[in-house]
């Protein structure tokens, strides 16, 4: 999480009125906000349309770790031992966690918009 406070509106008096203000950090949908009644930096929350990428992305690349998982078990006998098998699995292990994390980040993302 960033430093500064989520929010649509200035989280400390409530004014739309703003500045962009640049991100340090290395991912963000669009520019920081600086409050041009108080002064108050924070950053607008993630845009639907992130959230539902995420979402759908992490779907694709937990399926498609699923079915080369399937294919490698499919085709154990034709490994020379199982620790061979077992690391040709591995892209699907790695794919499958990364799919979930970008699952639970969209999903907690449209979340929090209701």
């Amino acid at each position: 999480m960033g430093q500064y406070p989520i929010a649509g509106h200035c989280p400390q008096c409530g004014s739309a009125s703003f500045t962009r203000v640049r991100v340090k950090q290395g991912l963000a949908f669009t520019d920081d906000r600086k409050c041009k009644e108080c002064g108050t930096r924070y950053t607008p929350p993630t845009p639907i349309w992130a959230a539902v990428v995420f979402t759908v992305l992490g779907c694709f690349l937990m399926g498609v770790s699923v079915v080369f998982f399937w294919m490698v078990l499919g085709t154990w006998e034709l490994y020379p031992g199982p620790f061979s098998a077992l690391v040709h699995c591995l892209p699907a292990f790695v794919g499958f966690s990364t799919g979930l994390a970008c699952i639970s980040y969209g999903i907690r993302n449209l979340k929090k918009r209701e």
